[in-house]
């Protein structure tokens, strides 16, 4: 794996988000990803995005190291940026209650139920942007 990660950070202050597009994973990612979070928390952001490509030979770790930051399954976008990518997302669940999503057919709740369950599965610490990242 390369020392330095490639990536691009996308602000949304408008919608409160962030989105860090990962080109290649480096063995900087976990640090880079906790910069990153808590640089986003202290602006304000409440939604972070990391979309991965897929084309990565290190995508495995880098979901690894994401889910250890709190990250969770978000979508797969097909053809995006040259890649495909895979889209983990990061939010306190106040801000996006799935109690108040609305879906249209049996298979949007089960990828709703899906990606609630991901989301159960990080870090609690991670889950709340309100607490600082360690």
């Amino acid at each position: 794996m390369p020392v330095e990660s490639v990536l691009r950070i996308d602000d949304k202050p408008a919608n409160a988000q962030i989105r860090i597009i990962l080109d290649g994973t480096g063995v900087d990612l976990g640090r880079l990803l906790e910069q990153t979070l808590n640089s986003a928390l202290e602006r304000g952001r409440e939604v972070i995005y990391l979309d991965v490509s897929l084309a990565d030979p290190a995508v495995d770790a880098a979901v690894e190291i994401a889910r250890n930051n709190g990250f969770f399954f978000g979508a797969l976008l097909v053809d995006r940026l040259g890649c495909d990518r895979l889209r983990l997302q990061c939010y306190d669940p106040a801000v996006a209650a799935p109690n108040s999503m609305v879906v249209a057919t049996e298979q949007g709740q089960a990828l709703l139920d899906y990606i609630v369950e991901d989301q159960a599965a990080v870090s609690p610490l991670r889950n709340n942007p309100s607490t600082a990242i360690e």
